[in-house]
Order: C-alpha cells, then sequence, then structure tokens
C-alpha cells in the first residue's frame, strides 16, 4: 500500500503536493516532479483531451484527509496533439476548465510544443483534397485553436512554447509566458537549475529570426511544417491500411468517448478500402483515432482477443510487455504506453455514484458506452483488456512507415494466433 506523508493542510510546501494532469501524460514533466514528491493525480480524458467534467468532480469529491495531501492547485497539460493520444481540446472545453481552475484556485501549466502542427481531420485517400495555394498569414492565424491564454483574466495560465517542434530539435529553446509574478519565479528557478539556455543556440535562431526571416517568413515556414507534418499523418495512416484492413467502428462512443475509431484487423484482400464494422468484433487487433494535431498515432491493441486473455491463462501486463518485447526485437521501436501513464493503482480518485452510469477504475472515468459487450463478458469492464502504444511520425520517410507497418502486422498476426 502506497502511504502518503501527513502535512498540516496550510503548509505552503510543494513537497507531497498533487499534480493534476491528464491520465496518460508526458513522461519527462512527470519524471521531474516526481523526486520532488509532487504526486500525479490524473483526470479522465476524452476525445478533447482532460474531461472539464471529470476534473471537477475530482477537485469536488477531494478528501484531504483520506488523501494525506491537500487538494491540488496547479495542473499541468498539452492540449494541442496531445503526448501521447494525439487529442485536440476545443476552445469551449478550454473555457470549462477555466472556470473549474478559478473556481478552485488551480495555476494551469499550457505546455503547447505541437501548437503549429494543427493538421485537421485525417481524409482516406479518395476523398483527400490537396492545398496549393498557401493562406496569408493573418487568415492562417486566425484557423488556429486559441491558448488558454485567450480565456485567462486572472493571470493563472503559465504557458510553454517552443522552438525545438519547429526549427531545430537541439535547439533545446523555449520561451515562457506568463504574468510577471509567475515570469519572475521561473527564471529565478533557471538561475539555480539549468542556469540559461544555450547561448550557441539562442544566437543561432535569433539571427535567423531576426535577420533572415523576420515575422511573415517565420509564420511561412510554420505553414509548410504544418502541412509537412500533414502528409506524414496521411502517410501513416495509409500505410496502416495498406497492411490491415481498417474499417470505422460503428458500435456504441468508445476508446476516447465519441471520437472517430478506425480499426484494424488481419489484411484478407489486396486493396485498400476503408469501410465499416463493430470495434468489439473478436477480430479486431488494435484501434487507434485519427490524430488532428502533433505527431502521434495513440494505438489501442485489443488484448481480450487475444487467446489466452479470456482463458485467463496469461497476465495482461504480461501480454503487453511481451507484446513489446517482440516488436522491438524485430526492429521496430514504438514508445509503451505504460510510459505515459499516470494512474494510480492502489488510490481511488472518484467514487462510483459521481457518474451514474459510468465506470470508475483506479479513479478514471469508463463511461458505460465504453464498457458494454454485447456478450455480457465483464472481462470487457477490465481496462486490462487493451494494451497501448505510441506510434511516431515525425522523421520517419515513407518507405520506412511502410516497412514499419509490416513488422508491426507481421508480429501481431504472430501475437494473435499464440
Amino acid at each position: 500500500m502506497h502511504a502518503h506523508r501527513k502535512r498540516p493542510p496550510l503548509q505552503w510546501s510543494i513537497e507531497g503536493d498533487g499534480l493534476l494532469v491528464e491520465e496518460w501524460s508526458y513522461p519527462s514533466a512527470l519524471f521531474t516532479s516526481r523526486p520532488h514528491g509532487v504526486v500525479p493525480v490524473p483526470v479522465a480524458m476524452d476525445l478533447e483531451g482532460m474531461r472539464s467534467d471529470a476534473l471537477e468532480t475530482v477537485l469536488r469529491t477531494w478528501d484531504e484527509e483520506a488523501r494525506g495531501i491537500r487538494r491540488p492547485h496547479v495542473m499541468y497539460l498539452v492540449p494541442i496533439g496531445q503526448n501521447p493520444s494525439g487529442a485536440t481540446m476545443s476552445p469551449k472545453r478550454k473555457k470549462e476548465i477555466y472556470d473549474i481552475a478559478v473556481k478552485y484556485d488551480i495555476i494551469i501549466v499550457e505546455d503547447d510544443p505541437y501548437y503549429f502542427l494543427q493538421e485537421g481531420p485525417y481524409s482516406a485517400p479518395t476523398f483527400r483534397q490537396r492545398h496549393t495555394n498557401a493562406e496569408d498569414v493573418e487568415s492562417w492565424l486566425s484557423t488556429l485553436a486559441p491558448s488558454f491564454l485567450k480565456f485567462d483574466w486572472q493571470g493563472r495560465v503559465i504557458r510553454l512554447d517552443t522552438f525545438s517542434k519547429t526549427i531545430a530539435p537541439g535547439s533545446r529553446l523555449g520561451w515562457v509566458s506568463a504574468n510577471p509574478l509567475f515570469a519572475d519565479a521561473v527564471l529565478r528557478v533557471g538561475e539555480v537549475s539549468t542556469q540559461a539556455p544555450s547561448g550557441f543556440a539562442q544566437s543561432m535562431i535569433t539571427e535567423l529570426l531576426v535577420n533572415h526571416w523576420g515575422f511573415d517568413k517565420y509564420a511561412r515556414w510554420l505553414q509548410g511544417l504544418q502541412k509537412e507534418y500533414t502528409d506524414r499523418r496521411d502517410m501513416l495512416i495509409d500505410a496502416i491500411a495498406s497492411e490491415f484492413d481498417v474499417f470505422e467502428g460503428v458500435s456504441a462512443p468508445n476508446f476516447l468517448s465519441g471520437a472517430r475509431t478506425l480499426c484494424a484487423r488481419e489484411k484478407r484482400s489486396s486493396w485498400n478500402a476503408f469501410g465499416y464494422g463493430d470495434e468489439k468484433g473478436k477480430d479486431t487487433w488494435f484501434s487507434f483515432i485519427p490524430p488532428t494535431s502533433g505527431m502521434f498515432v495513440w494505438v489501442r491493441v485489443h488484448l481480450v482477443n487475444h487467446p489466452t486473455y479470456r482463458e485467463k491463462t496469461d497476465d495482461p501486463t504480461t501480454l503487453e510487455e511481451k507484446l513489446f518485447v517482440t516488436i522491438a526485437e524485430n526492429n521496430l521501436l514504438i514508445g509503451p504506453g505504460w510510459f505515459f501513464s499516470t494512474k494510480l493503482e492502489d488510490e481511488t480518485l472518484l467514487e462510483e455514484g459521481d457518474f451514474p452510469g459510468d465506470t470508475v477504475v483506479n479513479g478514471l472515468l469508463h463511461p458505460q458506452a465504453n464498457v458494454d459487450d454485447p456478450t455480457g463478458d465483464p472481462a470487457d469492464h477490465d481496462p486490462a483488456q487493451y494494451a497501448h502504444f505510441r506510434i511516431a511520425f515525425s522523421s520517419a520517410t515513407q518507405s520506412e512507415m511502410k516497412e514499419a507497418m509490416k513488422i508491426f502486422a507481421n508480429v501481431l498476426k504472430d501475437f494473435f494466433r499464440a
């Protein structure tokens, strides 16, 4: 059992505090906070990332005595192209979360490295339209989702931006937008930790932006980058469709509730076609939601359809680990889901009564539509029936993506026939 250190509720030390995070989150942020004794408090996600209703419930029902820590006052999230799920948050959802932050005095740390990689919905090749004429800069900028800063009338948002995803990964250079009090605190922390960003990187990027590009040319570069990542996203999903039979799930809203879910099973035809079917079919190997931003496809492997799962002869965690190792041994490296998990197995975050009709597992919401099983098998109420993997499309070529999906298909074929 995990025991929290008791401490007075009005103590302002950050050690032992909770950090509100999405149930799947950027691991480096978690690993940075853990040595300081900061406990991740996961909040359920859906199509748009963090759920505002789940956030409200976590904060409203917080029991300091039972948890051993005070109610969290800091939130960390990635709202655009969320890492690892690829979810993108709507302005309406951001406003809802901001209003809750005001109500419960929450500081929002908005980490937005993929902000300019807003690709839009995925379309199958037959229906894909090519955009040849670039929009003028102001028109293009107006199409991008607004930051939490747009709703920040109290100065409680700390926004993190970076050049690493737009100019050069090795630059390790970014900037913070916040009120003067928070900005000064960030500066002081930097003085006793990293001290300062690389002077070489600062001089190179400053020279590029100020003396060569200027604002308009930088914006044009970002437009081109957006298109490049849209093409890469499309190439990866096309590669999946070339190695698997891909169909759109028509069962009740699932995976991340309300999302358009694509499912994949063993290839049965020689041509690529996007059809429709039941995601809960026993021949489904994995499912995913085509991302509209960012650089990741978040794959959910249906362990429930593995022979040993329903026979209960193998632990689901072991199955996931075996699959990850086998994929790696076949020279394909993708991110395993447990690397991004923020779940605390020994802590109940929510109660069943908080969301009538929903199932709450480890404090995370699983809407009733997500766990309905036409066979009535209680195994489908077990979140361990799925393994998760993050596939990045940031640097691979088209041929490498095709080869990667061939490997993935061959491994899954052997895996599900075990």
